[in-house]
């Protein structure tokens, strides 16, 4: 069952956990699905703003509410709801709140090697794409992140196929 593949939670000192902040209405998910290797992540509510750092995984974000100015690569960006947000392994970002409206956002986190494998699947040969740009406004994908909704949220009955059909 896809229950027994998946850690559900917002991750603290290793265990899995969901931390929700009343004061603020903020949450926090972060589900990993073993078999596949993937994380997905939602944030709701967030009005922090992220200094710069970097992931070793690429990063397949969606704004879904909330208007953010962007730093990827030391170059300027702005994202708002329905941009899908590309970050490359090991490539320097932050951002900061624009407005009053606070972040909802959900991401795949993908290591390079799978992605690595997903490009190898579809052209026939190993390699780590490059996304460009990196802030696709009103991207055509945006409606494949409310797909990866049902597997992220550990429902009975998502198939193998299904959960593959995120990526």
């Amino acid at each position: 069952m896809i229950q027994d593949r998946l850690a559900v939670g917002w991750y603290t000192g290793g265990q899995p956990a969901e931390r929700e902040n009343a004061m603020e209405q903020e949450l926090r998910q972060l589900y990993l699905d073993r078999e596949l290797g993937v994380e997905a992540c939602r944030f709701r509510g967030i009005g922090q703003g992220f200094p710069e750092h970097f992931h070793p995984y690429y990063v397949l974000g969606l704004v879904e509410q909330g208007h953010r100015s962007l730093t990827i690569g030391g170059t300027a960006y702005t994202a708002g709801a329905g941009d899908v947000v590309v970050f490359h392994p090991e490539e320097p970002h932050a951002c900061t709140q624009l407005g009053e409206q606070r972040l909802d956002w959900r991401s795949l986190n993908v290591p390079a090697e799978v992605m690595e494998g997903m490009a190898e699947a579809v052209t026939g040969r190993p390699f780590r794409p490059r996304f460009s740009p990196p802030v696709q406004p009103r991207s055509e994908l945006a409606p494949c992140f409310g797909r990866c909704g049902s597997w992220r949220q550990g429902r009975e009955g998502s198939s193998g196929r299904r959960r593959h059909s995120c990526f």
